[in-house]
């Protein structure tokens, strides 16, 4: 257990949207380099289940931060992506978690953020949409995602195309709306 110190929690399998899983998750790429950088190998842990950003919250905290009597967090993320974490985490870990957020800036020209935060805003609709668990109820953030989302349920209520559907055709509503 874990009670002292920096541990770095490095998050994710692969994209949902990868048809075939890549030779190394990203946890590992992220830890590996971590290491490179001087990080101490026991002090950065690595979460290798989830697919997307629902997931890396979800397992972090069933896998690291309740089993560790976690309570302070720092989460870290690209800086255009900040805004659906931080809604994305405080839905799954709840107000009895001390969460802080950490925006890492990537070079981008500003199309490309622009491109993001607009694909950014339409997933977020869609947690939005079908999550509505009291915030801190992780169980039921999973039990939705785990009916609905093809990178976890058996059998989805969703596609992986009907959700890539989905997120375009929120995409060029939101183009709309910032255009009108």
């Amino acid at each position: 257990m874990y009670k002292r110190g920096p541990v770095i929690v490095m998050s994710g399998a692969w994209s949902a949207s990868l048809l075939e899983p890549p030779a190394r998750t990203e946890a590992d790429a992220m830890a590996e380099y971590a290491v490179q950088l001087g990080c101490p190998n026991e002090c950065v842990l690595k979460e290798g289940h989830s697919k997307e950003t629902i997931g890396n919250a979800y397992f972090v905290k069933t896998l690291f931060v309740i089993p560790n009597h976690w309570h302070d967090l720092n989460i870290v993320a690209a800086d255009y992506h900040l805004p659906r974490v931080r809604s994305i985490c405080q839905q799954v870990f709840g107000p009895e978690y001390g969460l802080t957020f950490t925006g890492a800036l990537l070079p981008m020209t500003p199309l490309e953020r622009t491109e993001r935060e607009i694909r950014e805003q339409a997933l977020s609709s869609l947690f939005t949409e079908w999550v509505s668990a009291k915030a801190g109820d992780h169980q039921a953030v999973w039990d939705v995602m785990s009916q609905i989302h093809p990178a976890y349920a058996e059998h989805p209520k969703f596609t992986r195309d009907e959700l890539k559907l989905m997120v375009s055709e929120r995409i060029e509503r939101i183009r709309n709306e910032n255009t009108a």
